[in-house]
């Protein structure tokens, strides 16, 4: 696990801002983000790099915020500290929202990319849309079985 420093930091946030057009550096620029060996990216606190973890097997530590994989995909974590940043966001409706949050990919008038998924005031991770269809991200265990209420 790496604590990732200036020129680790901005290249995220490159990434970042180009796959969702927005900001990054002003919302995560401040915190202490580290990746892991499977690019998981954590938010940690400042202090995190003061603690000698030479001795210690960590597999993560604090909040998974996302991953960098064809993109940076945000968790449902990562999508409410960035999602009011975003530009690119697809907003579902009730129903749409209830299959995303099953796993089922959704059909979605939208240009190709990435983009945080929003249900009225509420973020739900990232998706990435290819050609109409919104391809579910969720992790398998966020995922619901049946119809859930939502305000």
């Amino acid at each position: 696990m790496n604590l990732l420093r200036k020129s680790g930091k901005n290249d995220l946030f490159q990434r970042i801002d180009k796959d969702y057009n927005c900001n990054s550096n002003k919302i995560l620029g401040k915190l202490a983000l580290f990746m892991d060996k499977d690019n998981n990216v954590f938010l940690v606190t400042k202090d995190y790099d003061k603690i000698n973890l030479k001795d210690f097997r960590i597999k993560g530590a604090g909040l998974l915020i996302g991953y960098l994989s064809r993109g940076f995909i945000f968790t449902v974590e990562g999508s409410q500290l960035i999602g009011n940043s975003v530009k690119n966001i697809a907003n579902l409706d009730s129903k749409q929202i209830q299959e995303w949050v099953k796993g089922k990919d959704i059909r979605i008038n939208l240009n190709n990319g990435l983009y945080i998924i929003k249900h009225k005031n509420d973020f739900y991770g990232s998706g990435f849309i290819l050609n109409g269809v919104l391809k579910n991200s969720l992790d398998k265990t966020r995922l619901v079985k049946y119809n859930v209420e939502l305000n």
